[in-house]
């Protein structure tokens, strides 16, 4: 890797008619090491992905992860989230 960028991340948003452009629900954030090429970057991020994906997934099925309102700006998007799952700024792994 060049040592252009530090970090990457894996995200999942809600779905909504603008395609990729739903509110992020859930983010981890993931450093690229001096070291990595794209193969072990690729490798360390799919690692996460498959790790949390059905957690998270699960999570919005039962109603624990949940978007209110409609994205309009009388009704802007917020995303309801337990304890614990926040999105915390400046964190990585």
């Amino acid at each position: 890797m060049r040592g252009e960028v530090s970090e990457t991340a894996v995200t999942m948003h809600f779905v909504t008619p603008e395609y990729d452009k739903g509110p992020v629900l859930w983010e981890f954030r993931i450093k690229i090491r001096t070291h990595d090429t794209w193969k072990t970057l690729k490798k360390r991020v799919n690692g996460y992905e498959h790790r949390f994906q059905a957690i998270i997934t699960n999570l919005v099925v039962n109603g624990l992860i949940r978007l209110r309102g409609d994205g309009t700006n009388n009704d802007p998007w917020s995303v309801i989230v337990p304890k614990g799952y926040e999105i915390r700024q400046g964190e990585y792994i």
